[in-house]
């Protein structure tokens, strides 16, 4: 399980985490964690509560450096809108897209598309330091 503050004010958020090996480059895959505050949640908040996976290439640098850079999801939709590629997916009520393939079609994408700069959000990677 990891655990991310994204500022001192925030409350803490927790992650499943898994590294995961496609082609030549590492992934991490990872999906929220059940809290406390969503166990005692009625049925109705349950039935429309899904946990999503993110996906972000792990990129280590050193022993003691990592770099994670996320999938620019406009450039899916750019290939889904112009019909360059085929993955299943859902368009949501106000027009984002919500990819609903399965595993394996996801990994494949990922496998094609890792040498692509354009399928990487550059301005949203992040570099972390091991401090001890």
């Amino acid at each position: 399980m990891v655990t991310v503050r994204s500022g001192i004010d925030n409350p803490e958020s927790y992650y499943y985490a898994f590294i995961v090996k496609l082609g030549k480059n590492y992934y991490l895959d990872y999906y929220p964690a059940d809290k406390k505050e969503t166990e005692n949640a009625d049925a109705f908040f349950k039935a429309h509560y899904i946990p999503m996976h993110g996906i972000t290439e792990l990129i280590s640098k050193q022993m003691k450096r990592l770099k994670l850079k996320q999938l620019d999801g406009g450039y899916l939709e750019k290939l889904i809108r112009n019909k360059q590629i085929r993955i299943q997916h859902e368009v949501m009520p106000d027009g984002d897209f919500m990819i609903t393939a399965s595993t394996e079609e996801l990994q494949k994408y990922l496998i094609k598309y890792s040498d692509v700069p354009e399928a990487y959000d550059n301005g949203n990677a992040s570099d972390y330091t091991k401090v001890n």
